[in-house]
């Protein structure tokens, strides 16, 4: 009974690893920034901050570093130019068209798919005159609104009850301003899924276009 018990917890183990959501976070509000979200753990993708480190500046390390450049030049030799062997080049038509078999047949795959969460989008529209404000805002709403019904018609996009979706008139900025934040998250076994139809269909297309060459 024991094996049973480690051969249940493990199926139960490789279960939730397969119904794992991983999130990409974009937000926008003066810079763009990228997050990727894991259960709760949070990783900056962009913007990455450099780390100084003071010892790599100091005066020995700059002499040690100094003298190992030098010793490596003074080594170095010009090395016999070889005439490298004519590789054939796939033709730019053909590549085209293996891209373009491989998109039609996993678009819509990655389109069920891929979810997406308008958590905030905020957008404050201002031209510097009240009457061109007004106009403006009318016509940014209707945009939002066609934007959002493309998104929910061809796309796995989540409506939830906390989205945050504004677009309010400032007559006295003469700036225009943006503030958004999406959520694009995939499941593991869905990235699976996806990677195995695009290797499958990559080496189905690999292989018509030989044939194709060949005739």
């Amino acid at each position: 009974m024991t094996g049973w018990y480690i051969a249940a917890a493990v199926l139960c183990v490789l279960i939730a690893l397969a119904l794992l959501r991983i999130r990409i976070v974009l937000s926008y509000t003066e810079e763009v920034s990228a997050k990727l979200q894991i259960l709760f753990f949070r990783f900056t993708l962009y913007p990455r901050k450099k780390r100084v480190s003071l010892r790599r500046y100091t005066y020995r390390r700059y002499r040690k570093r100094l003298l190992a450049q030098r010793k490596k030049e003074s080594q170095r030799k010009p090395k016999p130019q070889v005439k490298a062997s004519a590789k054939k080049k796939r033709p730019l038509k053909e590549s085209m068209r293996l891209y373009q078999y491989l998109f039609s047949r996993l678009y819509k795959r990655i389109l069920h798919h891929f979810r997406i969460d308008v958590a905030r989008l905020h957008v404050t529209v201002a031209t510097g005159d009240a009457a061109q404000t007004a106009i403006a805002t009318g016509i940014v709403s209707q945009a939002v609104a066609y934007v959002m019904e493309i998104l929910s018609n061809h796309t796995n996009l989540h409506h939830s009850y906390h989205a945050d979706v504004r677009v309010e008139p400032d007559f006295l900025a003469e700036k225009s301003k943006v503030s958004c934040k999406l959520l694009f998250s995939l499941r593991v076994y869905e990235i699976i899924d996806i990677g195995i139809r695009f290797f499958y269909h990559y080496l189905l297309g690999s292989m018509r276009r030989q044939n194709s060459l060949s005739k």
